[in-house]
């Protein structure tokens, strides 16, 4: 199933999300996020490409995995046992300021012992992969590393009265996940500069 997500400067180009359910092969669900391997090779191709997945019924564009806690982490461990795999952790923008492309504000790291260490090589190490190697710590890559990268897409896990996930009304969604309207906007316009990149 595909959805529009919108015009992108002004013209008819749109992208669609790829919508994907807790029952779906490789989709596993923590809370009310799903997450699933998304083909890099790259970071920022990883991240593109999470950003074209959305959940059935909340059909709100994915990002590269945004690791809040102890607990999402070795969930995340747990079911993705691939040695090197893409978070959305970076510090591209300012060398050294680690930030989550999905926006949210940095709560938990679990970085190895001497991480991120090579931010002033050339080139730098600007983006963050979880080691299962490592027992899950996080290292800082290159982006030309070719691996893969894990998706978080919200999710609400409501149904429909027919037993079919289906959406909530905005405010209710809204209010679940604690997005206030400002923030739901700053995360549609960060989409859509992706978008006009």
């Amino acid at each position: 199933m595909t959805v529009s997500i919108g015009l992108l400067c002004g013209t008819p180009a749109q992208a669609a999300l790829t919508l994907i359910s807790p029952g779906d092969p490789g989709v596993f669900q923590l809370g009310n996020s799903l997450y699933t391997i998304v083909p890099g090779p790259s970071w920022l191709n990883a991240e593109a490409q999470s950003q074209l997945l959305g959940a059935v019924g909340t059909e709100i564009a994915g990002h590269l995995v945004t690791i809040n806690s102890q607990e999402e982490n070795d969930f995340i461990y747990a079911n993705f046992q691939n040695n090197y795999q893409w978070i959305g952790f970076t510090d591209q923008a300012v060398e050294g300021d680690w930030v989550w492309s999905s926006g949210q504000l940095v709560t938990y790291t679990n970085w190895n012992a001497g991480e991120p260490n090579n931010g002033f090589i050339t080139p730098p190490q600007n983006y963050g992969a979880i080691v299962s190697s490592l027992g899950g710590k996080w290292d800082d890559g290159f982006s030309s590393v070719q691996v893969n990268g894990i998706a978080e897409i919200p999710y609400d896990g409501k149904t429909s009265p027919n037993g079919v996930p289906g959406p909530l009304p905005i405010a209710g969604f809204g209010a679940m996940l604690g997005f206030s309207r400002k923030l739901k906007a700053r995360i549609e316009k960060q989409r859509m500069a992706t978008y006009n990149a």
